[in-house]
C-alpha cells in the first residue's frame, strides 16, 4: 500500500493511464443477461463495480476523501452549473415539444435506464475527477497554471476514453470525433465546477442528466440501447463549436481557483 502511495504520487500521469485503461476494459465486459433489460442491468452491475474498485483505490493511494465528497462551498457556488443545466434542457428538447414520446407502460425500464446513467454519472466522476484529477493536483495543484494543466490534463483523459465508441464499433469516425471534442470541453467545465464548488456530488448529477437527456430515444417504442451513431462532418463541427461555449466557461471560472494543497 505504501509502494503504491508513493508510486501514485511520482508518477501520477502513468497511473492515471493504467487505471483509465483498466475501468475501459472491464467497463466493456458483457454479462450475458437477455434482452433490453439485461443490458441495462449488466450495465449497472458493470459500473458500480468499477466505482468500488476507484474509491479503494482512492483511500490506498491517499488522496483525500475531503475533496471527492466534501461539502459545498457555498450554496451559492452550485449556481456555477448553469450552462451545463441549459445544454441538458437542450438535448431534451425534442421531449418537451411532444416530438418524442417516452413508452410509459413500461416503468421498469425507465427506472433501469435511470439507474444505469447514474452508474455511468458515478464511474466516470470518480474516475476523472475524484482520482485522476486529484492525483494529478496532489503533485500540480500549486499555482493558477498548474491547476489549468491538471484541470485539461483530466479532462483529456475522459475525453480519449472516448474513443471506445468506435473501437467497440459503436460510432463512426466523425461521430467519435465530435465525441472526443464535447468529453474535453464538457470535463474542463465539470472540473471547473467540482473545484470551485468543491463537491463531487453535483457534478455526478450532472453528468448522469447529460447522458439520460442524449439518449431518451432509448425510452421510445422500438427503442435500443447503443445504436450505431453515425454523423457528416458538417455536423460533427457545429456540436463541436456548440459545447465550445462550456469549455471556455469552465477555463473562466477557474480563474477563483488557488492552489489547493493537496
Amino acid at each position: 500500500m505504501i509502494k503504491l502511495k508513493v508510486f501514485a504520487i511520482h508518477h501520477p500521469i502513468l497511473l492515471s493511464i493504467i487505471v483509465t485503461t483498466l475501468a475501459i476494459l472491464i467497463s466493456n465486459i458483457d454479462i450475458p443477461f437477455d434482452g433490453l433489460y439485461g443490458s441495462y442491468l449488466c450495465g449497472i452491475l458493470v459500473q458500480g463495480s468499477i466505482c468500488v474498485f476507484l474509491l479503494l483505490l482512492i483511500k490506498l493511494t491517499g488522496i483525500n476523501t475531503r475533496t471527492v465528497f466534501s461539502k459545498p462551498a457555498s450554496r451559492k457556488s452550485l449556481l456555477l452549473v448553469w450552462p451545463l443545466v441549459l445544454f441538458i434542457l437542450l438535448n431534451a428538447s425534442n421531449l418537451f415539444g411532444g416530438n418524442l414520446k417516452i413508452e410509459v407502460s413500461k416503468p421498469g425500464l425507465i427506472i433501469l435506464y435511470i439507474l444505469v446513467y447514474t452508474s455511468t454519472g458515478l464511474f466516470e466522476e470518480i474516475l476523472c475527477r475524484g482520482f485522476i484529477l486529484n492525483l494529478l493536483l496532489r503533485k500540480w495543484g500549486n499555482s493558477k497554471k498548474e491547476i489549468y494543466f491538471s484541470v485539461v490534463i483530466s479532462s483529456t483523459f475522459f475525453a480519449l476514453g472516448h474513443i471506445n465508441g468506435l473501437l467497440i464499433g459503436r460510432m463512426d469516425i466523425w461521430s467519435t470525433i465530435a465525441q472526443i471534442f464535447y468529453a474535453l470541453f464538457i470535463g474542463v467545465c465539470f472540473a471547473a465546477c467540482y473545484l470551485r464548488i468543491q463537491l463531487l456530488w453535483p457534478v455526478i448529477i450532472l453528468h448522469a442528466l447529460f447522458d439520460m437527456s442524449g439518449e431518451l430515444r432509448e425510452l421510445t417504442a422500438g427503442g435500443a440501447i447503443h445504436p450505431y451513431i453515425t454523423s457528416t462532418p458538417l455536423n460533427a463541427m457545429v456540436g463541436i463549436a456548440l459545447l465550445s461555449v462550456v469549455f471556455f466557461y469552465g477555463l473562466f471560472i477557474l480563474r477563483k481557483v488557488n492552489g489547493t494543497g493537496l
